[in-house]
């Protein structure tokens, strides 16, 4: 036993446990030098050596199997909390991205909307005059646009709406066209 401890396996290695396993045979044996020097197990444990029999041998196995266990659940536990911790931000980007493009949808409709009642405002009556004048000889009508009715929904998500954040800047039309040159 003082033998084992003199070599001091733990700080010869990087990764090893504080100390080193001694194992004996058979209980009888562990029960004859306990009987003979009843400070074996303090001096034992001084010298980071713990004396194993083959019942407490299979009690540190199982242990140390199920220390490794739950370690690798608490490892794989961290990535799921870091993969999850991921995604949330990219949802967050997302969501952010989706009201942007909603409300560049609903800037489109409310500028179609604009022109379409320029054209049947400015444009269309006087246009219509043609032909009662003369100027034109169709016999058919000048359709009518139609104005855009529906209207992107916004988010309402509160990661989208929290005051505060700052969403990313998407190009606009002008700087895809400017790149693209």
């Amino acid at each position: 036993m003082k033998r084992l401890a003199s070599k001091n396996y733990a700080s010869q290695f990087d990764s090893t446990p504080d100390f080193v396993v001694l194992y004996l045979p058979g209980e009888h044996f562990f029960s004859a030098a306990v009987e003979t020097d009843s400070a074996m197990i303090e001096d034992a444990l001084r010298g980071s050596v713990l004396i194993a029999t083959p019942t407490t041998l299979l009690v540190m196995l199982k242990t140390v199997a199920h220390t490794w266990q739950q370690e690798k659940v608490a490892q794989e536990a961290q990535a799921i909390a870091g993969l999850g911790r991921q995604l949330y931000e990219r949802l967050i980007t997302y969501l952010t991205h989706v009201d942007l493009v909603g409300k560049r949808l609903n800037s489109s409709v409310d500028a179609h909307n604009k022109a379409v009642a320029s054209l049947e405002g400015m444009v269309l009556p006087a246009a219509r005059r043609f032909p009662d004048l003369g100027a034109v000889a169709i016999d058919k009508q000048l359709p009518s646009p139609r104005l855009v009715g529906s209207t992107a929904r916004e988010a309402q998500a509160r990661e989208v709406v929290s005051p505060g954040y700052e969403a990313p800047q998407l190009p606009s039309p002008a700087d895809e066209k400017r790149d693209a040159a």
